[in-house]
């Protein structure tokens, strides 16, 4: 293969490599700093340049001896000083070579080479009214300049610093390097974007220390997202200044490649920033506020689990924030369910997470429209979403959030919607339940041996409960009397010597407790019968949701109750009568150590009664087509 003379040329005048796929010589390979970074000195026959190999090309360092050839898909070029250095960042080693020609290094050869594309003078622009104490200041020494370059990947070259310019208008002319350009080689620039998302403030920890941080998202006007991650004294400094939806210019972070297991920006990049960042608010409306890539509720059970989606719809309604422990960090977290409707005739359960989650009920309260972007589509219990990182934003600026407001108006509230999620526990709301075909028989659980994966299996059936155990001193548990986060009336109290209530989770103690039911009954379909459990919703839809735990306490077990007006067998018939009725239960299957005994658990995760015109319909069309 012959190589291809004057690249470099072209190559430093930044014209781009992937054109031509120029085929150049590797002069000399070098470890620089000790660390992943690989200096390349790459030739063309003519004229030599310094060169730097991509960090996700360090695999190739060990087959590129001096003098290879290799094909160039992609560089770009930085200024450093007074030279150019090229970034490779993808290459093809095309194999041995000898050297070819007496390249000489480029720039140093004929000064009346005329760039093919004009060069403009760097211009330091003035800034807008800084921010600290209602503005923001950079403590940084120099100013961060603006990228003028013609080559939007080039760095700019190195000039006098120009003073911060301060309470002035941002000059019309200044020139911002776009979102899609940053990467990790360019070391200095400033981008103009708008805040579309900002997280929570965040604790770390770890072996070299701890800190704080919190991240937003950064929108600009090329429709390219990205991550921005303040630390330490950035988080005090920054966090109660910077606000959604306004627009600000940035400079003076790092640039790295973003952790797309946590990162669903577009950018491949993310930043992150010190407390010597330079942010000043501006007013731009060229930079959309909002956007969607929006997908209907109803299109989600046709989607596989683990994507990242938008889904713009009505909040119909707001659990109560809960609180749970993290079995990863053993710390608590919080978390509150939302029942999500759209035009499409479903919905579905979103679950958000910390601080969002204790204002949930407060925030939504009306049924406004909410635009939810780049939550998680899950498969728990049928499809279900959750807040990973992504915004959420309350009556969002965009047409189809106008339309969706009419349809709920006119029709939509009072609509027979679908489903997507399981009921239950956390005031889902409505239950989707697998149609006749997709349903499972007891049998099942023991037959495809259900419950031993690393997730719980789900299972619907139809069945009648045959008995259920009732303890001598109720089927209940003594709960915290403590509504709010972190006990929501559902850790455990102990009673203490004095006749008080210990809560161990909150550490109070106090007059009374919450009584909440956990009940052990069986079930049984036309193949055979399981002991399930059942909590405190769960019993409520069997019974009623006005025989409380804590009403029939007081009734039938406190030491005020009169056995004469409430005798026990009036507590048991309430009991006996939701026996033998007949439901349909989405089940929780789930394989447990319990003393050193293998034991698989169900749980009735959701039930409803019956519907015989449902049921009879169905069994109908499933014998029409038995009959084709």
């Amino acid at each position: 293969m012959s190589i291809t003379r004057g690249a470099i040329d072209r190559i430093c005048q930044g014209l781009e490599a992937g054109d031509s796929k120029p085929i150049l010589q590797v002069l000399n390979v070098k470890q620089v700093g000790g660390g992943e970074r690989f200096r390349v000195i790459v030739s063309d026959g003519v004229h030599y340049a310094q060169g730097m190999l991509a960090t996700q090309l360090n695999h190739l360092v060990k087959s590129m001896p001096e003098l290879c050839l290799i094909q160039v898909h992609r560089a770009l070029v930085n200024q450093v000083q007074t030279k150019k250095v090229v970034i490779l960042l993808n290459i093809v080693v095309l194999g041995p070579s000898s050297k070819v020609g007496s390249p000489v290094e480029w720039g140093n050869v004929s000064p009346a080479i005329t760039p093919a594309v004009p060069q403009s003078k760097a211009v330091t622009p003035a800034r807008a009214p800084g921010l600290y104490n209602n503005h923001l200041v950079s403590k940084a020494p120099h100013p961060i300049e603006s990228n003028h370059e013609s080559n939007p990947y080039s760095a700019r070259p190195t000039t006098a610093h120009a003073p911060i310019v301060r309470n002035q208008a941002l000059s019309s002319e200044a020139h911002f390097t776009p979102i899609s350009a940053l990467n990790p080689y360019a070391n200095r620039w400033t981008i103009k974007a708008r805040i579309t998302n900002k997280g929570d403030i965040r604790t770390w920890s770890n072996a070299r220390g701890e800190g704080s941080l919190f991240s937003i998202d950064l929108l600009d006007a090329s429709g390219v997202d990205i991550r921005a991650t303040f630390f330490k004294e950035a988080v005090d400094k920054f966090y109660h200044l910077l606000e959604v939806d306004k627009v600000y210019t940035i400079s003076g972070g790092r640039i790295k490649a973003a952790n797309l297991q946590y990162n669903t920006c577009k950018s491949p990049h993310e930043l992150s920033f010190d407390a010597n960042a330079e942010i000043h608010q501006v007013e731009d409306a060229t930079i959309a506020k909002q956007s969607f890539d929006r997908v209907h509720i109803a299109q989600l059970s046709q989607m596989e689990p683990n994507q990242m989606i938008d889904i713009v719809g009505v909040v119909k309604s707001a659990s109560e924030v809960q609180s749970i422990i993290s079995r990863k960090t053993q710390k608590e977290l919080f978390k509150a369910d939302l029942v999500v409707a759209d035009e499409s005739q479903a919905e579905v359960s979103v679950t958000i997470w910390g601080e969002k989650a204790k204002t949930a009920s407060r925030d939504y309260k009306g049924q406004p429209v909410v635009g939810f972007k780049k939550l998680k589509l899950g498969d728990y219990g049928g499809r279900s979403c959750s807040v990973s990182g992504g915004a959420i934003i309350i009556n969002p600026q965009v047409p189809e959030a106008q339309l969706l407001a009419s349809w709920w108006t006119s029709q939509g509230r009072h609509s027979q919607l679908s489903s997507l999620s399981g009921g239950g526990g956390g005031g889902m709301g409505a239950t989707r339940m697998e149609p006749l075909e997709q349903r499972k028989l007891l049998r099942d659980i023991k037959g495809d041996h259900m419950g031993f994966q690393e997730k719980p299996d789900f299972i619907c059936v139809r069945g009648m409960f045959t008995f259920f155990r009732l303890k001598d001193d109720g089927p209940w548990y003594t709960a915290c009397a403590n509504p709010e986060p972190p006990c929501n009336n559902r850790t455990k109290a102990t009673l203490t010597s004095d006749q008080h209530w210990h809560c161990e989770r909150c550490q109070q103690t106090r007059d009374s407790c919450t009584r909440r039911y956990i009940l052990s009954a069986t079930i049984a379909d036309d193949t055979c019968t399981t002991w399930v459990s059942l909590f405190n919703e769960q019993v409520l839809e069997v019974i009623g949701q006005d025989h409380t735990a804590d009403a029939l306490y007081a009734k039938y077990f406190s030491e005020t109750s009169n056995p004469d007006e409430y005798p026990i067998e009036h507590f048991n018939q309430i009991f006996e009568q939701a026996k033998f009725t007949e439901w349909i239960f989405k089940i929780k299957i789930k394989n447990e150590e319990v003393s050193g005994e293998s034991r698989t658990k169900a749980t009735v995760y959701a039930l409803v009664p019956v519907d015989y015109t449902r049921e009879s319909r169905e069994l109908l069309d499933a014998i029409a087509k038995m009959q084709i």
